[in-house]
C-alpha cells in the first residue's frame, strides 16, 4: 500500500518551501509515496483567535494515520505549533524528522551553516583582501545565527583579525531594522568597512539599499554578502554573494530518513547537509553561467508573480461578490457551483471542507470548536479536472475527499485552515502544487475565503432573524395560525397565483358557534382554549396543504388548492368530527362546534376576492343557521 508522509509548515517562507518541497516530492516519487502538506500562515503578532485558527491545521494531521512526519520547524512562528509537535512526537515511535530547527526529543536534519559561511568569509579575506567587516546579525540567541557568526569570527582569527563588538548590528532577520540601524552606524564611522556580511540574503539586500542611498557603490566601495541563496538575491543588482543551503537535498534526505526508519535501518538522530559558498557580483566576482540561467528564471517568475498579484485582488473580489451573498445552506451550495473558479489559483483539484456544525452552530446548536475538527466533515464543494463533485459527508480521518489509495502516481495535497473569531470552520484542500503557494497569492485566497464564510454565517443569522420577525408579524399569537396581515401577505397571494397559473383553489370560512356564550358563561380563559382547540382541529385535518388564517375574533379562513367541492365538504366533516373528539377528550364544559362554508375559485372566471369571501361567508352562515336550528 502506498505510504503517506505528512509535512507540517508555514506558508510565509515561500522560496524555502518551493525548494525543499521540490526535494521532498522528488524523493516521494522515487518511493511511490503521497505527501500531505498541512500549511498555515501564522505570525508572531497575530490575535489569539487567528493564532489558534492557523495552528489548528496541525491538529488535522492527527485525524489520520501517517507513515511519517517531516516538520519544517524553522518556519514555525507560534508557541502552539511547537507545543503540538513536542506533545505528539517527542519520544514517539513514529518516524519524524525536524528540518533546520532543533526540538528536544525529535531527530534533526539541517544545513551545515558553518562550512558554507566559513568558505565565503575565507574567500573575502583571501581573494578580496577584506580586513574589517560589519556583521548584520539575526537574533543573538538563534542557533543558526550563532553558527554563522562563529564561522566569520574563526575566519578572521585565523588571519590575525577580529570582529569587534561595535561592528555587529543586531537586526533579527528584519530588513526594516537594517534600514533603521545601519545609517546611524555609518554616520559614526570615520571610514567604511571593507565588507558587510549579513546573516541572510534579505538583510544583505537591505544593506545594499542603505549603502546606495548613502551614495556608495557595491562592490566598488564596499562588499556585501548574505546567506540562503534566494532567487530574489540572485536577481538583485548586484547579485548577492551568498551561501547555498542545499534545501532541495535537505527535502530529499528528509524523505529518505523517513523510509530508513520505516524499514528499520539505523539512522542518526542529528545530521547535516553540506552548504556551498556562492561568490557573486556583490563581492566583485563574476556570476557563474548556471547562476545567469537562474536569474533569467527568477525574472520570468517575477513577471508572472507580478501578474498573479495584480489579478488576485480582482479575482478574490469576484469570489466574494458571489459567495458572501449566500444567506442559507442551500444558497451557499448553489453559489459555490456558480462561483468563477480559476484553475490558475486553485489548481485542477480542490475541495472546501466544513465541520459538521458549521450551520447548526448558528441556530442554537453546539458551538464551533476552537481546536480540532468534527468527526464528520461536510465536503460542501469540490472540483477535479474541471468537473464538480457532489456534496457529501466523510469521516475526518480521510482528510482528502475522493482520495484514491490505488492511484499509482505520487501526489502532493496541501491543506489550509478555514476559521473565524468564533472557531473552526473547516479546511480547504488543494490537490496539487499551485503557483499561488509561492507568490503569497494563496494567503490572499484563503484569507478572503475565511472572510466570505464569515459573511455567509452572518447572513444566515440575519436571514433567520428576518424569517422569525416575518413569522411573528404574520402569525396570530394565541392560535399559531396566520393573522390578518398573514392573510394579506400569504393567503390572498396564494389564491391569486393559483388563478394566474390556471389551478383550481378553495376558500373555506369557519365561525365558532356560540362563542359569546362561552366567554360570558365560562370566562375568557375557556374562550381562548376554545379558539386554540378549533385552530388545532383545522390544522390537523388540513395539514400543510392549506393556509389557515384567524380572520377575526372567532372566525377562521382557509385556502388551498382543490378543484372538487365534494372534497372540501369531506374536509369540513373531518374538522367537525375531529373537533367533537377533542371536546370529549378535553372534557370541555360546553359544546364546541364550528360552522363551515366554502367556495371553489375557478381559474376560468374573473377573480374577485371580495365576492369569493362573501360567497364563502354566506355558505358558512347557512350552515350556522342549520346547526342553531338543531340545538
Amino acid at each position: 500500500m502506498k505510504k503517506r508522509i505528512a509535512v507540517l509548515g508555514n506558508g510565509w517562507s515561500v522560496e524555502y518551501l518551493k525548494v525543499v518541497l521540490k526535494g521532498i516530492r522528488q524523493a516521494a516519487e522515487s518511493y511511490g509515496a503521497d505527501i500531505f502538506f498541512f500549511m498555515n500562515y501564522s505570525v508572531n503578532d497575530d490575535t489569539y483567535e487567528h493564532s489558534v485558527g492557523e495552528a489548528n491545521i496541525f491538529n488535522l494531521s492527527e485525524c489520520s494515520s501517517f507513515d511519517g512526519y517531516i516538520l519544517l520547524s524553522n518556519t514555525f512562528h507560534l508557541a502552539e505549533e511547537f507545543e503540538f509537535v513536542k506533545k505528539k512526537f517527542a519520544g514517539a515511535d513514529i518516524p519524524v524528522i525536524s528540518l533546520e530547527y532543533k526540538i528536544e526529543g525529535i531527530p534533526f536534519l539541517g544545513s551545515d551553516n558553518y562550512s558554507g559561511m566559513r568558505n565565503l568569509c575565507d574567500h573575502l579575506i583571501e581573494k578580496h583582501d577584506v580586513r574589517r567587516i560589519l556583521f548584520i546579525s539575526g537574533p543573538v540567541d538563534h542557533e543558526e545565527n550563532q553558527i554563522r557568526k562563529s564561522a566569520l569570527e574563526d575566519a578572521l582569527i585565523d588571519k590575525g583579525l577580529q570582529l569587534k563588538a561595535e561592528d555587529v548590528l543586531i537586526c533579527n532577520w528584519n530588513v526594516a531594522e537594517v534600514e533603521r540601524l545601519m545609517p546611524k552606524w555609518l554616520e559614526k564611522q570615520k571610514s567604511l568597512p571593507d565588507a558587510v556580511v549579513a546573516a541572510n540574503d534579505m538583510m544583505a539586500m537591505g544593506a545594499c539599499n542603505v549603502l546606495e542611498k548613502a551614495g556608495y557603490v557595491v562592490p566598488d566601495d564596499v562588499i556585501v554578502t548574505g546567506f540562503d541563496h534566494l532567487s530574489t538575491a540572485e536577481a538583485y543588482s548586484p547579485s548577492i554573494a551568498t551561501v547555498d543551503r542545499n534545501w532541495e537535498n535537505l527535502g530529499y534526505r528528509a524523505v529518505e530518513y523517513i523510509f530508513d526508519k520505516i524499514n528499520h535501518n539505523t539512522c542518526q538522530n542529528e545530521n547535516y547537509v553540506p552548504t556551498k559558498s556562492i561568490p557573486n557580483e556583490s563581492c566583485g566576482c563574476t556570476r557563474e553561467e548556471k547562476e545567469s540561467e537562474k536569474v533569467a528564471a527568477e525574472r520570468r517568475s517575477s513577471y508572472n508573480n507580478y501578474l498573479s498579484r495584480a489579478n488576485i485582488g480582482l479575482y478574490v473580489c469576484a469570489l466574494a461578490d458571489t459567495i458572501s451573498k449566500a444567506v442559507s445552506e442551500q444558497q451557499l451550495c448553489q453559489v459555490l457551483k456558480n462561483a468563477p473558479w480559476n484553475a490558475t489559483y486553485e489548481g485542477k483539484e480542490f475541495y472546501i471542507c466544513l465541520v459538521d456544525n458549521f450551520f447548526s452552530s448558528l441556530l442554537g446548536g453546539e458551538p464551533l470548536r476552537e481546536e480540532g475538527y468534527s468527526e464528520i466533515i461536510d465536503v460542501i464543494y469540490g472540483r477535479k479536472d474541471g468537473e464538480e463533485s457532489s456534496r457529501y459527508s466523510m469521516e475526518c480521518e480521510c482528510i482528502v475527499p475522493c482520495y484514491d489509495t490505488a492511484e499509482k502516481d505520487s501526489k502532493l495535497y496541501v491543506m489550509l485552515p478555514l476559521y473565524g473569531d468564533e472557531g473552526t470552520y473547516g479546511y480547504v484542500v488543494f490537490g496539487s502544487e499551485v503557483n499561488t503557494m509561492y507568490d503569497y497569492s494563496m494567503y490572499s485566497w484563503v484569507r478572503h475565503m475565511n472572510m466570505n464564510l464569515r459573511h455567509v454565517r452572518r447572513g444566515v443569522v440575519m436571514n433567520e432573524m428576518n424569517n422569525k420577525l416575518e413569522y411573528l408579524s404574520n402569525t396570530d399569537a394565541l392560535t399559531g395560525v396566520y393573522n390578518r396581515l398573514g392573510c394579506d401577505n400569504i393567503a390572498y397571494p396564494f389564491l391569486e397565483e393559483c388563478h394566474k397559473q390556471g389551478r383550481y383553489a378553495a376558500l373555506m370560512f369557519a365561525d365558532v358557534n356560540r362563542m359569546k356564550n362561552i366567554n360570558d358563561n365560562f370566562g375568557h380563559i375557556q374562550g381562548d382554549l376554545a379558539l386554540k382547540t378549533v385552530a388545532k382541529a383545522i390544522m390537523e385535518v388540513l395539514q400543510e396543504d392549506w393556509i389557515v388564517v384567524r380572520y377575526g375574533g372567532d372566525e377562521f379562513l382557509m385556502v388551498g388548492e382543490c378543484r372538487d367541492s365534494q372534497e372540501v365538504c369531506e374536509k369540513q366533516e373531518e374538522i367537525a368530527k375531529y373537533l367533537k373528539n377533542m371536546t370529549e377528550e378535553l372534557q370541555l364544559p360546553y359544546k364546541l362546534r364550528v360552522s363551515l362554508g366554502h367556495v371553489i375559485v375557478n381559474p376560468n372566471e374573473r377573480l374577485n376576492m371580495s365576492e369569493c369571501l362573501t360567497r364563502a361567508e354566506d355558505a358558512m352562515y347557512t350552515m350556522k343557521k342549520k346547526l342553531h336550528a338543531e340545538e
